[in-house]
Order: C-alpha cells, then structure tokens, then sequence
C-alpha cells in the first residue's frame, strides 16, 4: 500500500519529463486531473510572439515635416517610439524596436524610463516625456484617444502619446503569427471535453479577429495582469482553471490559477517559469492536453494500485491469523504484492496519451 501512489507518480513525472515536461511540484500531478477550463495568453502563447510592424501611422499633432518640436516625418515617429520602448521587455515593444533597427534608425538614450505591465511604458527623450502602450494606458494618463484609423483585421495597436502637451501622436499597427500546432491543440482539449477561453491585452476584436476560426469559447480583452489574476480568481469558484501563458505579465495568473503551465525555452520568461506549476521545456502547445491526459491517467493507476494492494492484504490477513499460511507464503504473497503495484505503475510509460 506504501507503494500505490509514489510509484505511480514517479512513473508519471519520468514520462513527462521525457516529453519535456517539468512538474514543479508533485501536487500539480494530481491537480491537472480536475481541471475542466484551460484560458490562455494570447501573444506568445497562441502565436509565436515574433510580430512584425505592419503600418506606422502618426497624427496631425506629430507636426510633419520640420514642425512642433522639430519633429520630423514617419521615420522620427518611429524613432521615438523605438526609442521609448528600447528597454521593455514586451514583445510588442521589441518588434518596433526590430523595426527601427532594420530601417537604420538611430535611437535616442531615453531619461526615467518606467513601465507599467499590460500598460505601456513612459520615458523621457529631448526634455519631453512620452508614453507608449494600449489605447486604455494613454487613456488613463489623460490623453484623449481618438477613433482608430482603419486598420487589417487581427492587428495590436500601440499608441504615442505627448505627456507634456497631453497630445495624441499616432499609432503602430503590429501583426503577430499564429503558432502551427495551437488550432490542432485547442481541438483537441475541445474534443476531450474542456472548455477554452483566452485572456488578453489586446483588445478583444483584435484578439478575435488574430484567432478567428479557432475553437474558444470566450475571449475578455484590454485586460492588464492583475486583472487576469482576479478573473481566474472569480472563475475559480466556479471550475477548475489551468492557465497558459509565456510572459512577465502572466506572472500573477499562472501563480493564482488551479494549474499554471508556462511556455519555456527561448520565448518563456523567468517570471513565468518561476511561477508556472508545469513547464513545457520545449514551447510545445501539442504537450498540453498530454499533461492533462497523463494526470487522469496516473489517478487511475493510483486507484487500481490501491485495490490490488487492499485485495492482497485482506486476503492474506485471515488466512495468517487461521494458521492456514505460512511466514514463507506470506512473504511471497507481499512480495508479489509489491511487484503489481510498481508493474502496473509502469504501464504510464506505454498508455496512449
């Protein structure tokens, strides 16, 4: 009976490990076997988080050619802003600053740089303070945001703004890429009875449009990480939550979900490591509905482990208390008994997952 269940979740965590799957903790075996809802990052996540800037869109308040602070065309747009967000570690941010690098930019060393997770940044070039981030961040700094160009359908916006002038400057439009295996994972997870959803910063139409087609239930955009933490906290009272996600502001909601599981390898950030309750080594989305599979799969070898044990022990016990068997057969018997639970415990490294 002492052996039932470590053996089992030995075998397991072996078998995960060598599809490059780490558990943090043994606790989380044993928690993903109950989990109904599984939410999800959008960007690096679901997409590679390699985005690409699609249009660079300044306002009449940029002031064209040599005008309101010597600011110069699209190009000195595009400095600023990469200049800004040189020192975030946002995808979005590091796809404009890719950018500027790629046209020959050259940018300014920024003063009082700061940043707001799931915000934007904000940082001084020129004696003039600037901010950059979603439409809500410039928003709650008091500059007036007004309608949206148009824009290609599935694009993340990132706004400029003049902090001193309180002057919307304009807009970048970034589009990022879909990875190739998350339409056939989530699929799969919907196939398997889980109901999926996505938690994001972008805006929830931009958001639909980048994963239209796919199988997910509800999308809840414009949302900043401490508010990702409070949502899986409500949801929690009413399913089991996994959340998946790969960046610094997945932080809090892997940490307060039922089961974090964090994107590793090159695109997965320390925070979201440290707080992940199981990490996919290798980015592979395709491991998740493994990881949930192998859990329920643990748990019943678990419970067919304690029955052959229990099976043994009360059939044993009378027959040693009658005299009817012997100290040798008894030895045998536990032997033989310890021997089923840690074979059957090893039928995990073969179970179809």
């Amino acid at each position: 009976m002492g052996l039932a269940t470590p053996t089992a979740i030995t075998v397991a965590m072996g078998r995960a490990a060598r599809m490059g799957i780490l558990f943090t903790k043994a606790a989380a075996l044993e928690t993903a076997r109950t989990i109904t809802t599984v939410l999800f990052d959008k960007t690096g996540t679901l997409t590679t988080g390699s985005l690409e800037v699609t249009q660079i869109l300044p306002t009449q308040n940029w002031g064209g050619g040599e005008g309101e602070k010597g600011r110069g065309g699209e190009q000195d747009f595009l400095r600023i802003a990469a200049s800004i967000e040189q020192f975030s570690e946002h995808p979005l941010a590091k796809a404009i600053v890719a950018r500027a690098v790629a046209e020959g930019v050259a940018l300014y060393r920024p003063a009082d740089f700061h940043s707001s997770p799931g915000g934007g940044v904000t940082a001084m070039v020129h004696r003039c303070r600037y901010a950059a981030g979603s439409a809500n961040y410039i928003a709650s700094l008091g500059v007036a945001i007004p309608s949206e160009p148009t824009l290609a359908d599935g694009v993340t916006t990132i706004h400029l703004a003049d902090l001193d002038d309180k002057k919307h400057l304009g807009v970048i439009a970034l589009r990022d890429t879909l990875r190739s295996e998350s339409a056939k994972m989530l699929q799969t997870l919907r196939d398997r009875g889980y109901h999926i959803g996505v938690l994001t910063g972008d805006s929830e139409p931009a958001a639909k449009a980048a994963l239209q087609g796919l199988p997910i239930d509800f999308f809840r955009g414009n949302v900043k990480p401490e508010e990702k933490a409070a949502a899986i906290t409500e949801l929690k009272s009413k399913t089991k939550i996994a959340f998946v996600g790969d960046g610094i502001n997945d932080g809090p909601a892997l940490a307060v979900a039922d089961l974090g599981i964090a994107i590793g390898g090159e695109s997965g950030s320390d925070l979201a490591k440290a707080a992940g309750d199981v990490l996919l080594m290798n980015a592979q989305l395709s491991r998740i509905p493994e990881v949930l599979q192998l859990a329920r799969h643990t748990l019943r070898i678990i419970k067919q482990n304690l029955f052959w044990a229990f099976a043994y022990n009360f059939a044993a016990l009378p027959l040693a208390m009658s005299g009817l068997l012997s100290p040798g057969l008894a030895a045998a018997a536990m032997m033989l008994s310890s021997l089923s639970v840690v074979t059957n415990a090893l039928r995990l490294y073969r179970v179809k997952l």
